[in-house]
């Protein structure tokens, strides 16, 4: 691992050509770089490069003292960019993702070519706040079980959850021996969750994402319940121009329920820019 930003980073770069354009997916909190294996696959399939990362203080990355903030992540982001030299890159990003891609483009207009921002928000209120609590209570208490356990209750649609559900169960197991591996892994996920709340209070990122001008396709689930469509229609609504797409029937983890559907709106999105 590369001392990025003063952490040592998990990443992968898959060159397709030193020549062609750059692809940056950035995780939600529980995904890492595996997360977006058949993303990664269709992409280089298109001819683009692709970078996957861990955030400071996720999975394999390095957790570093308090305090995290979106500001620190979009800057992590930027010096990762400098370290691979990309200039400039199509951004693209699921829940979490989708914070840090919103503060990073508001800084760092001039680093983005495009962006696919899905199932996000601007802001946390309600029952997401709640929800995000839960979360950081469980993992202060180095918890990782019930932390899993709660986040599954809440990410997945009903037919998903039901048709899948012993294939989750199994995941629970090899979630906890993995992540009793990491002795920072609650801490990190704690500081990245706690981040979270801080940054996406009162108006969040409503005025960022004003800044915002770069072709944007915002996807949104229909049965998402920690952040409802809404909230990315709420996103799409400040952005000029910008694609608003709801698929029916998928939870909050849409990029693994549904794939494929995602797989087509990037393809799509990226054969408008070349």
């Amino acid at each position: 691992m590369q001392i990025i930003n003063n952490y040592r980073c998990k990443y992968e770069y898959n060159l397709s050509s030193p020549d062609a354009d750059n692809i940056i997916f950035l995780n939600g909190i529980l995904n890492n770089t595996q997360s977006w294996q058949s993303q990664v696959e269709l992409v280089q399939s298109l001819g683009f490069n692709a970078l996957t990362y861990d955030y400071r203080g996720q999975w394999y990355s390095q957790t570093t003292p308090e305090p995290y903030s979106l500001e620190l992540l979009a800057n992590d982001l930027v010096e990762l960019m400098n370290h691979c030299s990309i200039e400039k890159a199509h951004l693209v990003g699921t829940s979490y993702g989708g914070f840090v891609m919103q503060k990073f483009i508001s800084m760092f207009p001039q680093k983005t070519l495009s962006a696919v921002i899905i199932t996000s928000s601007p802001i946390i209120t309600g029952r997401s706040r709640h929800i995000v609590n839960n979360w950081c209570y469980f993992n202060s208490n180095n918890d990782n079980l019930r932390y899993y356990d709660s986040m599954l209750s809440v990410i997945f649609s009903e037919k998903f959850f039901s048709d899948n559900a012993e294939a989750l169960q199994n995941r629970k197991k090899s979630f906890g021996e993995t992540a009793d591996l990491l002795p920072d892994f609650a801490k990190g996920q704690y500081l990245l969750n706690k981040a979270s709340l801080d940054d996406l209070d009162g108006k969040g990122l409503l005025d960022s994402i004003t800044k915002i001008k770069v072709p944007t396709h915002v996807v949104a689930a229909g049965d998402d319940i920690i952040y409802p469509p809404k909230f990315s229609k709420m996103i799409a609504e400040k952005i000029p121009g910008a694609i608003y797409t709801k698929i029916p029937d998928s939870g909050h983890a849409i990029v693994m329920e549904k794939g494929e559907v995602i797989n087509q709106i990037l393809q799509k999105h990226l054969s408008n820019r070349t």
